[in-house]
């Protein structure tokens, strides 16, 4: 089953959205020793986390980084992008 990695403290009403569209969730943040299958995982949601080229080329299958809120100055989404995956702010 693919999952999303929650990588920022974010409001929990999006844990059962997400479980609706058929992810499990990895809560880094309230859970930071959970191990991690990285090639399970199809998306990052953050807030403020830097995400970088090192750290998108940890997950193989990542098809998606996803902020809640506004911009995307801390995401290197050209590497993104190169990568084939979608960066997307809300």
């Amino acid at each position: 089953m693919p999952s999303i990695i929650i990588y920022d403290f974010l409001h929990e009403y999006i844990h059962p959205e997400l479980r609706a569209m058929g992810f499990t969730i990895q809560d880094l943040p309230a859970n930071p020793s959970t191990p991690i299958d990285v090639n399970d995982v199809q998306g990052l949601i953050i807030r403020s986390k830097r995400i970088s080229s090192a750290l998108i080329d940890t997950f193989p299958n990542i098809k998606f980084i996803a902020r809640a809120g506004s911009g995307t100055e801390n995401i290197d989404v050209a590497y993104a992008k190169q990568k084939n995956s979608a960066v997307i702010n809300s």
